[in-house]
């Protein structure tokens, strides 16, 4: 037991890691503010216009979301056993698209004529109906067939959760304004995108342009 404190104590002042086990009352550990930046200004939005986000920076948020970034096909978000089970709709007023996302390439496959927005804002349309993007995250369950249903679901809320920050996080830092939802017509969506019960309806993110800034004359 001496050795293993010990061992973990050297690891601790070999890295130097903070000692916030020591038993002081007050504890601080600075950062630097650049890098913290997007965490600190990172807010959902409260409305969102119309105004129209290039096609190249939807691809780039959606690489951003859960695209593939290593070689060996992990993505950008983690996932438990590896399982990638989050899929990514995208919802405009043209149409819903599924997305293929890979590490050069995001490919978009329309899935429905409608514009089926209203869907997914429900009884806040005056708030984000107009949001020219709604991208709807839903999770595979049955890629974990063997798990006890509940861990599953714990598993794939957490997962939905790591790509949704991601969305957030990039968003903040490209001058787009988004808010994670959890209301809507699940049960519609779902039976518009003929998706079956396994494919779980978990949030949607409304995305928009920042309006410009205005200054006083």
């Amino acid at each position: 037991m001496k050795r293993s404190i010990l061992t973990s104590l050297l690891c601790c002042a070999a890295l130097s890691v903070p000692a916030f086990g020591d038993g002081a009352a007050d504890k601080t550990c600075t950062f630097t503010p650049v890098k913290s930046e997007p965490f600190a200004s990172r807010a959902s939005a409260e409305k969102l216009t119309d105004a129209e986000i290039p096609a190249q920076t939807l691809a780039n948020l959606l690489w951003a979301a859960n695209g593939v970034n290593r070689d060996n096909g992990k993505r950008t978000a983690p996932s438990a056993m590896n399982q990638q089970e989050v899929g990514i709709f995208v919802f405009t007023p043209q149409g819903v698209f599924s997305t293929d996302i890979g590490e050069k390439a995001v490919s978009l496959t329309k899935v429905s004529d409608k514009d089926l927005r209203a869907d997914v804002v429900g009884g806040q349309a005056d708030k984000f109906g107009a949001a020219p993007v709604m991208l709807l995250l839903v999770a595979d369950s049955g890629k974990f067939a063997g798990m006890d249903d509940k861990r599953a679901l714990v598993a794939v809320s957490i997962d939905t959760g790591a790509v949704m920050q991601n969305i957030l996080l990039f968003c903040n830092a490209n001058g787009l304004e988004a808010r994670p939802r959890m209301w809507m017509d699940a049960e519609k969506l779902a039976k518009e995108l003929s998706l079956p019960p396994e494919k779980l309806l978990l949030l949607n993110i409304v995305v928009g342009a920042k309006a410009p800034a205005k200054f006083a004359e």
